[in-house]
């Protein structure tokens, strides 16, 4: 299990939407994303650290992180508050399969 990372995953404008994820060290940013954004059930473009640091390489990522995962909307420090759901972030939109992303 040494060639593998634990993170936590949270959807940006819903952060009581998070999964665990176990991801593989040779994993690339495209396939973390995409493997991040079906766990969660959304369309995710843009990754971020719990600082609002936006992850451009895997490098980036450590055991443990939290990583918020966004639909491309910019990083809200609101929304790391479970509270804020659904006013972070503007008005969501919920699209025909079901993912949702703030417009």
């Amino acid at each position: 299990m040494a060639d593998r990372r634990r993170c936590t995953v949270k959807e940006h404008n819903n952060p009581d939407n998070s999964k665990v994820l176990l991801v593989p060290a040779r994993a690339d940013l495209a396939q973390f994303l995409q493997l991040a954004s079906e766990k969660l059930k959304i369309d995710g473009r843009t990754l971020f650290l719990e600082d609002g640091g936006q992850i451009d390489d895997m490098a980036l990522i450590r055991d443990n992180d939290v990583i918020f995962v966004s639909c491309g909307e910019p990083f809200n420090q609101a929304c790391k508050s479970s509270q804020a759901v659904g006013r972070c972030c503007g008005p969501l939109l919920v699209a025909s399969h079901g993912l949702v992303c703030s417009v």
